[in-house]
């Protein structure tokens, strides 16, 4: 209860996902605003990284040394899920993964010509 929740959802006693909202920034300017976070599980990145079809791309922002790339991709149960990675010690490791907007998801069906 209260301004600011926490969901979970829970499958077999475990949780499965979750989605938070907290205060922005404590300045009063950003009284009204809220940020949010959803969970999701390490199984869906990789789930979403091995399936095709999937749309991969530079991230157009340097990060120093480490090279990022972004997927665009779906899990196994047909979630959208943008994830960025960066390779390291020859293993791919995911940097953030979250659920596609729409936007993302209609350029996903463009640039894999798929329905949604």
């Amino acid at each position: 209860t209260g301004r600011y929740q926490c969901f979970v959802a829970m499958k077999a006693g475990a949780p499965i996902g979750w989605s938070c909202s907290a205060p922005f920034k404590q300045k009063a300017a950003y009284e009204t605003s809220a940020e949010t976070s959803i969970y999701v599980a390490p199984y869906e990145t990789e789930q979403a990284l091995r399936n095709e079809p999937f749309v991969e791309y530079d991230a157009n922002r340097d990060f120093g040394p480490e090279k990022r790339r972004i997927v665009k991709s779906r899990t196994d149960s047909g979630r959208y899920l943008f994830i960025v990675y960066t390779e390291r010690n020859g293993k791919l490791r995911p940097i953030c993964t979250r659920p596609m907007n729409e936007k993302e998801r209609k350029q996903y069906h463009e640039q894999t010509q798929t329905n949604p």
